[in-house]
């Protein structure tokens, strides 16, 4: 990311903080990726654990489930959609599995 794009989404951030608003700032950038991520983001594979109780682990997105919920809101799936995508799948399975 270039240093400007970088520094303004930062200050973006630092604007966003302390208003009391419910939302979180998108680089414009990264859009369209947010907005497939929110088209996408209940087709998880998931293991249990343990049996009864024991919990689930977040594999990660099954991703034929993916192209079909991009398919269906007519998103292109684009090489540049897939790699954003995969970003938010690694750090939201990272959080999902804590």
């Amino acid at each position: 990311m270039p240093k400007e794009a970088a520094e303004q989404f930062a200050a973006d951030i630092r604007a966003a903080e302390g208003t009391g608003a419910d939302t979180c700032p998108v680089r414009p950038d990264c859009w369209d990726i947010v907005m497939a991520w929110r088209v996408v983001a209940t087709q998880w594979r998931v293991a249990a654990l343990g049996g009864m109780g024991g919990g689930v682990a977040w594999l990660g997105l099954d991703y034929s489930g993916v192209a079909a919920g991009l398919a269906g809101m007519e998103i292109p799936a684009t090489p540049d959609l897939w790699w954003g995508l995969r970003v938010m799948e690694a750090a939201a399975k990272e959080e999902l599995n804590r």
